[in-house]
Order: C-alpha cells, then structure tokens, then sequence
C-alpha cells in the first residue's frame, strides 16, 4: 500500500536547470569516485594525515558547484 505524504503539493520544490544537468552528468557517467588508498601503507597509523594526504586519494569526484537554496530562519 502507497503511503501519502501530507501536503505534498504544499512543498516548495527548487528548481535550478544547471543543477539538474549537472547531477544528470553525474549519474550518467560511466566513471564513479572511490576511494583510493596506498597499498604500501600498512600500519594504520603510518597513514599521511598531512595537507596532501599522500596516502589516500578520491578519484573521479566531480565537484558540482555551489548549490544556492534558502535557508529558513
């Protein structure tokens, strides 16, 4: 049995055309991010935890810019 959502028509829904593509870009790309992490490394603790992270990357991350939505107050 379907649920309802109370007032669903009552809901702002943002609308951004540039969001959409870019999201659209994201999901229908064939290359998804993870996480990469040195295989040499293998103390946990022997970890690079400086500002470059030499020991842990994410790959294929695509930044979709900044999202303007309001903030309620």
């Amino acid at each position: 049995m379907a649920e309802t959502v109370p007032n669903l028509e009552e809901t702002p829904y943002i609308r951004n055309s540039r969001l959409d593509k870019r999201i659209m870009d994201i999901i229908e790309s064939e290359e998804s991010p993870y996480l990469w992490l040195d295989k040499d490394v293998k103390d946990f603790f022997a970890f690079d935890n400086s500002r470059e992270l030499k020991h842990i990357k994410v790959k294929n991350y695509k930044h979709m810019g900044k999202i303007d939505f309001p903030i309620a107050q």
